[in-house]
């Protein structure tokens, strides 16, 4: 009895270690990727496309489905983002206090949240919202985007 006892104190043991470790990295993995987010953000309102560049997966299958099209790989999706930011006004504002982060394995997670996008001329700019999903996958120099999702937010 007191074998058992002392083993499953030490299986308790190891589970209370092994649950210790693992939290810290979930918190840590959901702010690299909003602080990726938020470099993609900071890079698209100072309307630089080579910093846009930098946080997007270097893949054939990069995709964004914006207004019902699916743009595909990174020059197309860059190509696109270049035509919307020769308006006057253009700038995003993500509602990150709503940003919800769905972890699908440890390399790849789901961030989704309301974003307000304020475009036109500085004499009549109009805000839109949209909800925006994006997939970031993990490779060796951090979180990366690879897919981007945006819908108007029409409830």
């Amino acid at each position: 009895m007191r074998q058992l006892f002392i083993s499953l104190a030490a299986t308790l043991a190891c589970i209370a270690f092994a649950c210790a470790l693992i939290r810290p990295a979930q918190a840590t993995d959901s702010q690299d990727i909003l602080a990726a987010y938020q470099r993609f953000v900071s890079a698209q309102n100072d309307r630089d496309l080579t910093r846009v560049k930098a946080e997007f997966l270097d893949t054939p299958d990069f995709l964004w489905v914006s207004d019902g099209k699916s743009i595909w790989t990174r020059e197309a999706v860059l190509e696109r983002m270049s035509r919307f930011q020769q308006l006057e006004v253009w700038h995003a504002n993500p509602l990150l206090s709503e940003a919800r982060i769905v972890s699908l394995s440890p390399d790849v997670a789901y961030l989704h949240m309301p974003l307000d996008l304020t475009l036109g001329t500085k004499a009549s700019p109009s805000i839109t919202r949209f909800l925006v999903s994006i997939v970031f996958k993990r490779i060796a120099s951090g979180w990366k985007i690879a897919a981007l999702f945006t819908t108007l937010d029409t409830p």
